[in-house]
């Protein structure tokens, strides 16, 4: 497997940790990419437990195929390897599957509770460029997890403002994550909007994919839409490392916003994207 692409020519990273290095994603091939997005996945997301890999895997290339050239989506590479991803893209394109040939069979569940988020926003947005869909943020075993994740969601914040987007949407699934969700504090009208989706009220004519929906712990995602000054202000005024790391990663949120513009051509077809 080549894991970073060899094409074109060498990249400064946006940021580094110790050994890691932070890239746009679009530095790493669809496949690498694919295996850790099934790594992470797999460790602990109730709706994915027990999916075949080889399924995971395929969800993995359509999330790539989503959110390569967003101004959100890095990568942390150790040496060659990819470690850790967070992964964008504009919440006017909707769901992962949207314009596919649609889930796997296992993956039906998770398909449903993703169009059940995405149908249950307070406010729908169809306009580009408005609210970015914060999809998913992963750290491999054995890296440290709260130093790359937090990196690489500052990136998406800072990304995200400079390319003009006004909120973030997001969902939370996992036990942990929820927890975390719920730690936020209350919602505050204009500002962070909160609701919950509980999976057995989910609708749908498949009885399997029904049964399925019945039986997932925790059977709830939290959902929110936040407005990212507000996200950017919450991170410089909360603790003093993550505001330190704020004002080190200012100059990388810049870089992703003049990266991703540059995938592009007049014409709006994709250039080749730059490489390590």
């Amino acid at each position: 497997m080549q894991a970073v692409r060899q094409s074109v020519p060498m990249m400064a990273p946006l940021y580094t940790v110790g050994p890691y290095a932070m890239y746009p994603l679009h530095v790493c091939s669809a496949d690498a990419i694919a295996v850790l997005f099934t790594k992470i996945c797999a460790r602990g997301n109730p709706i994915m437990q027990g999916k075949p890999a080889e399924d995971l895997y395929r969800l993995g290339l359509a999330f790539y195929r989503k959110s390569v050239g967003s101004v959100a989506s890095t990568v942390f590479l150790k040496g060659a390897e990819p470690v850790a991803l967070m992964l964008a893209w504009d919440s006017a394109d909707g769901g992962v599957w949207k314009g596919t040939d649609g889930p796997p069979e296992s993956l039906r569940c998770h398909a449903a509770i993703g169009a059940a988020v995405f149908e249950s926003r307070p406010q729908e947005v169809t306009q580009p460029g408005q609210q970015l869909f914060m999809s998913f943020a992963g750290v491999a075993l054995p890296h440290p997890g709260q130093t790359l994740l937090m990196s690489m969601q500052i990136v998406a914040v800072l990304g995200a403002i400079a390319a003009g987007y006004t909120d973030s949407f997001g969902y939370a699934t996992h036990p942990k994550t929820i927890e975390q969700a719920n730690s936020a504090g209350p919602a505050q009208p204009g500002i962070r909007t909160t609701w919950g989706i509980t999976y057995s009220d989910i609708e749908v004519t498949d009885e399997e994919v029904q049964k399925e929906l019945h039986s997932i712990f925790p059977g709830r995602a939290e959902c929110g839409v936040s407005n990212l000054v507000w996200s950017r202000t919450n991170i410089e005024e909360g603790r003093e490392d993550f505001a330190t790391l704020l004002e080190g990663l200012r100059p990388a949120g810049a870089q992703m916003v003049a990266m991703t513009r540059m995938l592009f051509d007049d014409d709006g077809y994709q250039m080749p994207m730059a490489s390590l």
